[in-house]
């Protein structure tokens, strides 16, 4: 058993090699997701579309919507406007199917998704639009804490 200082050093290293400061860090969610987007100007039909492209660092996924189980946070997109956005469509591309021993069939998205919203517009349709992004990042060894990232999209030369 080691006391004094010395005990005290190496039970410092231990903890800290827990905590990931040495080594096997895990980064924090903002550098596991990120997110670009673009705002389209209303097509012939008056249909205007947002395209988000989440972009996942390798290693790591997201939750599917659906995710597959309760028990697991799915990938979720909210977009809002200065005016109300009518029959507002949210699509979401089906994840890749994995098997959990413990929770069963689930769905995720590994390295990219591709997610969009479409909606009627009215006239010009909006200039700029306001998302949000739900997900919970996860590794083979452990998941990150929920995370929401936000983001305002205005139309090209806007």
């Amino acid at each position: 058993m080691l006391s004094g200082r010395r005990g005290a050093a190496v039970a410092l290293v231990l903890l800290a090699m827990q905590m990931g400061a040495w080594g096997g860090q895990q980064p924090g969610a903002e550098a596991v997701v990120t997110l670009t987007a673009a705002l389209a100007r209303p097509d012939a039909a008056g249909k205007q579309r947002l395209t988000v492209v989440v972009q996942i660092a390798p290693g790591w996924h997201v939750y599917g919507n659906p995710a597959g189980s309760d028990d697991f946070i799915p990938t979720t997109l909210t977009v809002k406007a200065a005016s109300p956005l009518r029959s507002l469509k949210l699509n979401y591309p089906e994840g890749k199917r994995v098997k959990d021993p413990g929770a069963g069939e689930l769905f995720v998205y590994e390295k990219s998704a591709q997610l969009t919203a479409e909606w009627q517009a009215d006239g010009a349709g909006v200039e700029a639009v306001d998302l949000t992004l739900r997900y919970q990042a996860c590794n083979a060894d452990a998941c990150l804490p929920p995370k929401t990232l936000e983001m305002r999209v205005k139309l090209p030369g806007k």
